[in-house]
Parts: C-alpha cells; sequence; structure tokens
C-alpha cells in the first residue's frame, strides 16, 4: 500500500510536471518548447498512471488498466525528450530527423502490442501484484519487452550524452542552461537505470515516476532562473558566437550575463590575457565595461543609443563603435541591454588615409590649397586677429628643373617645406598653394613678428645645403607679408601675392610685408 511520503512524491511530481508544461505550452511558438510540451505531457500520464496504480483505491484489474495506460507514456517519453534535446541543442540533422521518426514508430509498435489482447504476450510474459508497501503491478517481460526497454535506457543515455556534448562547447549563460538541463535528466534517467539493474531495486526503492519530483524541481529552477523556455539555445550558441562584432549581454542590474568570443578578443588586446566566459570573467568583464566604456548606460539607463570610445592596446590607438539596446520582457518591461561592440580601427585608418590623401599634398605632405584655405577661413570666423599670411616662393626654381633635373626640384621642394616647418612649428597652417608656391597662415603675429618669422624662414631655406650630385646648388625663397585684423581670406591671399610679386620685382631672397595698421609697405633685403 502506497505510505504518506511515498503519496506526497507522486502527487508532488505530477503537480510540479504541470507546470513544467504550462511554462512550455506558454511559450510553444519556440520549437524547442513544443517538443518540451510533448515531453511533459508523455510525463505526466505515465506519473498520473502509475500513482493510481500503486493507491489502495485500485486493485486487480483496475491496477491493470493503470499499468497499459501508463505505458503510452512511458514509450512515448523517450522519442519526445530525444527530440526536445535534438531541437534544443541544434542537432537537429536529416539523418536524426529519420531515426527520431523511426523511433516514434517502434514506440507504437510496442504500445500495439500492449493494447491488443491476441498480441500483448508478446512484450509480457505474467503479471505480479507486489505485496510490498508500493502495491505496484509488475510486469515480467519477454524478450521483445526486455529489448524495448533496453532500446529506451540507450536512447535515453544518448540524449543525456547530446546535452553534455552541447554542453562542453556551450560558453555562459547558454553552458548554465546546457547544465540545468543535462543535470535534471540525468537524475531520472540515472535513478531509473538502478532501479532497473538493482536486484532488489524494485523491492526497496519507490517506483520511477516518484522520483521524477528531483528532476522536476531542477527544471523549474532553471526556467525561473535562467528563462529556459523562452530562449533557443542554438541560435544565441551559434550566430552569437561567429559573427565579428563584441556583444555583452547584460541584465537589468549591470550584471554580465554573457559575451561572445568576439568580446573576448577585443579584451584580449587591452588585458594582455583571455578574460573566460566564467562567473568570475562576466564580473571581470563587468569591471572593465564600466571601466573602458563609461558612456554604455547612457542617460537613460538602458535606453537605445550608442556612443565611439577610443582605447590604448600595445602602444596602439584602437577605435570602437557602441550600440546599446534594450530587450523587454513579456510586459514590456525593460530586463537588461545588450551592448554590440564593433572595432573601428581598421576603418577609422583608412578614412585617415583617405582624408590625408584628400586634405594634403601628395609630393611634401603638407596641406594641398583647398585645406588650407578652408582651415584658414575657420579660424578666421572664430575669433580676433592680427592674422597674418606668408607667400613665399622658390627663387629661379624652373632654372633648377631645367639644369638639375625634376626629380631633384621634387627634392628641393621637400627639403625647403622640411626648412620652413622647422621655424614655424608642426602646428601652424602651412600649404603648398602649387607649383613652387607655399603659404603660411599665422594667427596673433604682428607685422613686426610676421615679418621677423619671415625672415627667418628665408634664412633657414638659404643657409640649407641643397646638394646634387655632390654639388652645393643655392637655393632662396621671396615671401611677401600681410598682417591685419578684418579681412577676408581672399583679402590676404590678394594683398601677400602683391607683396610676393613686388619681393620678387625687386630682386627675390627677400621679404616684402603690407600691414593694416599703417597701410605701409616695408621690407626687408636678402
Amino acid at each position: 500500500m502506497l505510505g504518506p511520503l511515498e503519496l506526497f512524491f507522486g502527487l508532488l511530481s505530477v503537480l510540479l510536471i504541470s507546470f513544467i508544461a504550462y511554462f512550455a505550452w506558454k511559450n510553444r511558438a519556440v520549437t524547442s518548447c513544443s517538443q518540451l510540451l510533448l515531453t511533459c505531457c508523455a510525463t505526466f500520464v505515465w506519473l498520473l498512471c502509475v500513482w493510481l496504480e500503486c493507491t489502495p483505491m485500485f486493485v486487480g484489474w483496475q491496477k491493470l488498466i493503470c499499468l497499459t495506460l501508463s505505458q503510452i507514456g512511458a514509450l512515448y517519453v523517450v522519442p519526445a525528450f530525444f527530440s526536445y534535446v535534438l531541437y534544443y541543442t541544434g542537432f537537429y540533422r536529416p539523418l536524426l530527423k529519420r531515426v527520431l521518426a523511426a523511433l516514434y514508430v517502434w514506440e507504437t509498435f510496442v504500445l500495439a502490442l500492449v493494447f491488443t489482447n491476441p498480441f500483448h504476450h508478446l512484450i509480457w510474459k505474467a503479471a505480479e501484484l507486489k505485496s510490498d508497501r508500493f502495491g505496484e503491478l509488475l510486469m515480467q517481460l519477454t524478450t521483445l519487452g526486455n529489448f524495448a526497454m533496453l532500446l529506451n535506457y540507450a536512447v535515453n543515455i544518448i540524449s543525456v550524452s547530446i546535452i553534455v556534448f552541447f554542453w562542453s562547447r556551450a560558453q555562459g549563460g547558454v553552458r548554465t542552461r546546457a547544465r540545468t538541463i543535462m543535470l535534471a535528466a540525468s537524475v531520472f534517467i540515472l535513478y531509473a537505470f538502478v532501479h532497473a539493474i538493482l536486484p532488489s531495486g524494485r523491492n526497496v526503492l519507490p517506483p520511477i515516476p516518484f522520483m521524477f519530483f528531483i528532476s522536476a524541481l531542477i527544471g523549474l529552477f532553471g526556467i525561473w532562473q535562467y528563462d529556459l523556455t523562452s530562449l533557443v539555445p542554438i541560435a544565441y550558441q551559434e550566430v552569437f558566437q561567429i559573427i565579428d562584432e563584441g556583444v555583452i549581454i547584460f541584465l537589468e542590474s549591470g550584471e554580465v550575463l554573457n559575451f561572445n568570443r568576439a568580446m573576448q578578443d577585443i579584451f584580449a588586446l587591452h588585458v594582455n590575457d583571455v578574460i573566460q566566459n566564467d562567473r568570475k570573467g562576466r564580473r571581470r568583464m563587468q569591471r572593465l565595461i564600466e571601466e573602458r566604456f563609461p558612456n554604455w548606460r547612457g542617460k537613460d539607463g538602458f535606453g537605445n543609443h550608442q556612443f565611439d570610445v577610443r582605447l590604448k592596446a600595445k602602444c596602439q590607438n584602437r577605435y570602437y563603435h557602441c550600440r546599446i539596446y534594450p530587450f523587454h520582457n513579456q510586459a514590456y518591461k525593460v530586463v537588461g541591454s545588450i551592448a554590440v561592440i564593433r572595432d573601428m580601427t581598421t576603418e577609422h585608418d583608412q578614412t585617415q588615409i583617405l582624408q590625408e590623401q584628400a586634405e594634403r599634398d601628395g609630393l611634401t605632405g603638407i596641406y594641398n590649397r583647398q585645406t588650407f584655405t578652408r582651415l584658414a577661413e575657420q579660424q578666421l570666423r572664430q575669433g580676433a586677429g592680427p592674422w597674418s599670411v606668408l607667400y613665399f616662393d622658390m627663387d629661379y626654381f624652373k632654372r633648377i628643373n631645367d639644369t638639375c633635373g625634376h626629380i631633384f626640384g621634387d627634392q628641393v621642394l621637400c627639403e625647403t617645406c622640411t626648412c620652413v616647418a622647422a621655424v614655424i612649428g608642426e602646428k601652424t597652417l602651412f600649404c603648398r598653394a602649387g607649383g613652387e608656391e607655399f603659404m603660411v597662415f599665422l594667427r596673433g603675429y604682428t607685422a613686426k613678428e610676421a615679418r621677423l618669422l619671415a625672415e627667418a624662414m628665408r634664412k633657414e631655406v638659404e643657409g640649407h645645403m641643397f646638394v646634387h650630385e655632390g654639388v652645393i646648388v643655392p637655393v632662396t625663397i621671396s615671401v611677401g607679408v600681410v598682417t591685419a585684423y578684418t579681412l577676408t581670406f581672399d583679402d590676404y591671399y590678394r594683398y601677400a601675392d602683391q607683396m610676393l610679386y613686388q619681393a620678387k620685382s625687386e630682386g627675390r631672397n627677400c621679404v616684402r610685408v603690407w600691414s593694416e595698421e599703417d597701410g605701409a609697405e616695408y621690407g626687408q633685403e636678402g
């Protein structure tokens, strides 16, 4: 007769499997949940019928009916669970699909033998009512019956093995969910195996379904803690890991739930090791995110936003673009966020190269005229002067090209730019205006200071040794300078051009200046 403790365990198992079936039905749109629902239904029939079979209210032929009906659940739960495992782990392949179909056909065949009076003796030889406290009707199996039972155990072991293999390859939260399913299935199957192989197991141990409450509790814990029924692990496991962008999943509290391999690769550049996707590693990842990506929460918490970050990695700048997306539960309440981090270093470097090519002169490396004009006009709009433009030209440059060749002429242009840059500084606007003409834009220089700087440029070029085939070639420049407060850039350029023309007309290798302060023209000979 069934005791109070066994009665409690039996009812608890029935109740818990009903809860799991409810959650599976609630998320039945997910393929794996449909298979889980089928597994729960088969298990429910098995549990309920065995429990009724062991109650004192059922005797004789009533127990036989319960035992027969329990075989519906006991037989179909095996292929149903196998199907759930295949869908959940993503191992649902054409070959396994045919194996699963054959398994359902086999279980249906066995069930047909059980339910047909002329053929049930092919499965059961005799029935024995146990006189122990369980009051369970025990059927003696034929060779075919034993084969069917062993086949079901083998399929269950294969199912658990698939989950173990999937768990060994999984990472982060997916690994935790797989471990929960693996543990729940292993506990139940191990008990059933011990119950079957121990000689005295059937006399000492409660019926197999009565111990299902342990696995059910583990499963419900997984549903509550890890939301097992609302996730498709293969989508997370495969797509999550193969994409090139770093992805981190945060809970509402800011705790890191999971991250992919690309995210590991990104931080491996900055912390000089690989952050493991375990509990300790996720905590470390959370600290690094808050330290290196301080804007990830955004002004509105988990609101949709994006930002750019520059980080140092092995003495090199790396650039990242971060997009934050909130995700919601079924009540549309924000329960966390997903951060997608893309390494933009290559794109940034390519953009810099293209920008350099568009803004700078290909020979000398200084700004071209268009960029120089744009930047100078921006500075003119930003504040008061004085402003100065130094416009200089290489003296007798055509003669250098004609006598020494254009290759040496290009060398002269580059070395002249080096000389001038050494005088004016790297941050001063400096461009090649065209051919052998160059311009410098200054802010905050008086007319006298601008003239002195121009004179220093002239002397630097004049004193530099330009060597062609072992012979020093003299090179000089003529400079026109304009200093003013209120002119437009076109006016600066026009006055500077006039001063340059005057310098070249008055013998070259000299500086000529026009100042708005007194409207005077003055200069210094070379």
